[in-house]
């Protein structure tokens, strides 16, 4: 497990952590309860589902389940991970940038930036839509099984400093170029369970304007990504 951690950690990479608003220790039991709502509730809208899951390779652990892969020796993918869902209801998911993998300067089309990265570190737009809106979605399902009433959602984009944003698509078009000057994005904020299982798509959108806006992008209105979203919920993205 140690190696996968330094691995994600190595290159710019996620954190997600989802918890309900009050702590208790035992809100899933038994432990064979976890596997179970980490399953059920995977979101599976592209070909790699958030989280990725194999079941044969969850593991049980004191008061949690687990689950890694690393999927880096295929460019095409660029995938490395570790989920972990605790009894308390708490989620905790690492994820390396994909970009950092599969992504080199001569597959970013010239009309998506104006000059390349000086650190040669990118951050696709709409896979980040699709991956904060899988995040929500994910959420959505899994605490429609657990008795609370509030969620703590803290999601963070971390080695961000001179990562330039870029669409895959040549026929997108940006006109300036996109960077962070920080070194980590942190995003956090509390919602009611019924907000989260009724609002996810809208709540999504409003995250991925609070990234995007620290890429010094200024965004006039979440809903520019409505439509975007929605091919992707209806899975017409192909």
């Amino acid at each position: 497990m140690q190696d996968i951690l330094e691995k994600i950690k190595s290159t710019g990479y996620w954190k997600v952590i989802l918890r309900p608003k009050e702590f208790h220790n035992e809100l899933i039991t038994p432990l064979s309860l976890c596997k179970n709502y980490l399953e059920s509730s995977a979101v599976t809208l592209r070909g790699w589902s958030y989280p990725h899951i194999e079941s044969h390779l969850i593991s049980n652990g004191q008061d949690w389940v687990e689950h890694h892969t690393d999927y880096t020796d295929r460019p095409e993918f660029g995938y490395v991970e570790f989920v972990r869902l605790y009894q308390s209801g708490q989620f905790y998911h690492l994820f390396a940038c994909r970009e950092d993998y599969s992504v080199s300067t001569d597959e970013i089309p010239s009309r998506s930036v104006k000059t390349t990265s000086p650190t040669n570190k990118y951050l696709s737009i709409l896979a980040t839509l699709y991956t904060i809106t899988e995040i929500y979605f994910f959420a959505s399902k899994l605490f429609k099984h657990l008795d609370t009433d509030g969620i703590s959602v803290d999601i963070s984009l971390n080695d961000s400093v001179g990562r330039q944003l870029f669409f895959y698509d040549k026929s997108r078009y940006l006109r300036r170029d996109y960077r962070c000057t920080i070194p980590s994005i942190v995003f956090s904020k509390i919602y009611s369970t019924e907000e989260i299982v009724a609002n996810f798509e809208e709540l999504a959108l409003h995250t991925v304007t609070f990234f995007f806006e620290r890429f010094n992008w200024e965004i006039t209105s979440p809903k520019m990504f409505y439509e975007e979203q929605q091919k992707f919920l209806e899975r017409r993205l192909f």
